[in-house]
């Protein structure tokens, strides 16, 4: 635990660098999008995306303060709605539904880490 800790102090100003760049990263409608659709993509796998899944609503803050057009608001928005859920959309087959929240630590781990990469591609 210790180990971990320290590897974690190590990377703080790394993580905070991107942060900070995140945060000064306007994007455009487009980009946002773009964002989302790749997004969406790591949530269910490539090809498993549901077609008429609403990006305007995958998008669409739920607080104030996630308000906005940075890269990093974007990237919180995204996360928060992939990780704890609220999307409702329709399924390929035809079935209402809806996000839940994603309990099992490793997936929301991949999903977190992959969803940290994209931002940082949008560079």
């Amino acid at each position: 635990m210790k180990r971990l800790t320290e590897d974690f102090s190590k990377r703080l100003p790394i993580i905070q660098g991107s942060v900070n760049r995140m945060m000064e990263h306007q994007l455009t409608m487009d980009e946002k999008l773009k964002f989302a659709k790749k997004s969406a993509e790591v949530r269910w796998g490539i090809g498993s995306v549901p077609t008429n899944l609403n990006y305007d609503s995958v998008l669409n803050p739920l607080r104030d303060e996630d308000k906005g057009d940075s890269l990093w608001q974007v990237f919180n928005v995204v996360q928060e709605k992939f990780i704890r859920g609220g999307v409702e959309y329709t399924t390929n087959s035809g079935r209402k539904t809806g996000l839940r929240t994603m309990n099992d630590i490793y997936n929301v781990n991949r999903i977190n880490t992959k969803l940290w990469e994209l931002a940082e591609d949008m560079f």
